[in-house]
């Protein structure tokens, strides 16, 4: 909810921010680029680090699998501010909040060095943030007349509502030397984006002890993102007043949704069901629009050096975008910096 960072420092290796204006490498986004680098892990020494906090701890361990050869890192928050908001209202004498708020994120990454010119990193993120809401109302009424006996009305209703988002995000990378002015990095990535939110409310009435109206309504909506891609980078230094930058690359996009809106009037209220459990009905509701797209990228640039003062970087982008209606879409972008310092 805007309370914490995306990101867990613990994890940051390096971060590079292009303000409106980004390489050809960079494509697929409006205006500005931040590049996040994550840890490899030390193949030296195993360390580790636990930081509990008021809001959110965090725990991180890294350390070599084979010494010089294969490391790894791993990195991990969560929150426990549900649990703080349920001791701040017992405390002071209140009912426990009828919400829940929590997420938690985990960083993993796994780099082996084969040799001197291949190495093999292989990274994972999982995020997710959860919001519950569960409230339960009652009321009764007395009504000493007109009828004899008097007759006792009871409501009671109950309302649960969840929403859950987060990212996963999977990565295996080869880098390879080529020769001391080429190398490339090939990268297989995946990536998923989910947002989910369901309200499953009832209500009942009782007059003198017998079930007059029993009532159900659910209602979810709910997306994915998923995108699978594969791309070559090449890096190629040639002088110490250029630096080449070139690849190609292809994702696969899929975009799938879901939407219920349901209500139920029981009919049978001598033996009616017992009450709706949430799990159940969010399970029995399951996505069914599904919209797929195909993206074919590539791009090339050229960092200058004229002099101490004057740099300048120049590039190239073609992007080929295409649907499951078999529309194709594209485009050349031009790129263009000079600074002067």
């Amino acid at each position: 909810l805007g309370l914490f960072s995306v990101y867990n420092s613990n994890a940051i290796k390096s971060t590079k921010l292009y303000k409106g204006d980004f390489p050809a490498r960079y494509g697929g986004r409006i205006s500005s680029v931040l590049d996040v680098r994550t840890k490899d892990g030390n193949t030296q020494k195993f360390s580790g680090e636990i930081s509990p906090g008021l809001f959110s701890s965090r725990l991180t361990v890294e350390g070599p699998i084979v010494k010089d050869k294969i490391g790894f890192f791993a990195t991990s928050r969560f929150s426990h501010l549900g649990k703080l908001f349920n001791l701040v209202t017992q405390i002071s004498g209140d009912e426990s909040l009828p919400f829940n708020l929590q997420f938690y994120d985990v960083n993993l990454k796994l780099h082996y060095s084969i040799s001197e010119k291949d190495k093999v990193f292989l990274s994972f993120y999982a995020g997710q943030d959860i919001f519950k809401v569960k409230e339960e109302i009652g009321s009764e009424w007395t009504y000493t007349f007109p009828p004899d006996p008097p007759l006792v009305r009871v409501d009671s209703s109950s309302q649960e509502i969840k929403v859950n988002w987060g990212n996963s995000i999977f990565s295996l990378r080869w880098n390879h030397l080529h020769n001391n002015k080429l190398f490339s990095n090939t990268t297989l990535t995946y990536s998923k984006f989910n947002f989910n939110l369901a309200d499953l409310q009832y209500f009942k009435r009782w007059q003198n002890d017998t079930l007059t109206n029993f009532n159900i309504n659910f209602v979810e909506y709910e997306n994915n993102i998923q995108d699978i891609g594969l791309k070559i980078d090449f890096d190629y230094i040639p002088s110490s007043k250029h630096y080449f930058r070139f690849g190609i690359g292809v994702v696969g996009h899929q975009f799938s949704s879901g939407n219920a809106d349901i209500s139920i009037d029981i009919e049978d209220l001598e033996s009616p069901p017992g009450n709706p459990e949430f799990g159940e009905f969010a399970e029995a509701f399951p996505q069914d629009n599904f919209y797929s797209s195909f993206e074919l990228n590539a791009y090339v640039e050229d960092e200058i050096k004229f002099s101490k003062k004057l740099r300048a970087n120049l590039g190239l982008r073609l992007s080929l975008f295409g649907n499951d209606s078999a529309n194709w879409y594209a485009s050349v972008e031009p790129r263009f910096k000079m600074i002067y310092a």
